[in-house]
């Protein structure tokens, strides 16, 4: 992703974090000088901070995704399998190994729960 904000961006600056889409809307406010809403959940890209991502997809089987380091934890919602992948070893994604790290399965799903509930909580709303 590129931002370029007229009068403000003088050079560029790459984030070396892994980021989320509800991090855009935080990141034009810091550039613009705003403070987000409390109610925001992202983060300015630009302050470098190390995070978990979450993600989800649906395609045809609804996949939640926490990205966090150089690990990532599929929870797929319909066989209710969690599959754990070391991105700084296999970035394809190929080889599982949530045996390797079992409390990181366990905790990313609870991680991922949680965050849905919260998200469909907000939905309601």
């Amino acid at each position: 992703m590129i931002i370029v904000v007229p009068g403000v961006t003088t050079q560029s600056v790459r984030a070396p974090q892994p980021v989320s889409l509800i991090d855009v809307a935080p990141t034009i406010a810091a550039l613009v000088g705003l403070n987000p809403p409390p109610g925001w959940q992202g983060h300015s890209m630009l302050d470098g901070t190390a995070r978990t991502v979450r993600s989800f997809a649906d395609h045809g089987a609804t996949l939640l995704a926490l990205r966090t380091g150089d690990k990532k934890v599929l929870v797929d919602e319909e066989s209710n399998s969690v599959r754990v992948f070391d991105l700084s070893r296999d970035p394809a994604e190929q080889h599982d190994v949530a045996a390797r790290f079992p409390e990181l399965a366990r905790d990313g799903r609870t991680d991922l729960e949680g965050w849905v509930a919260r998200q469909r909580r907000q939905v309601r709303r």
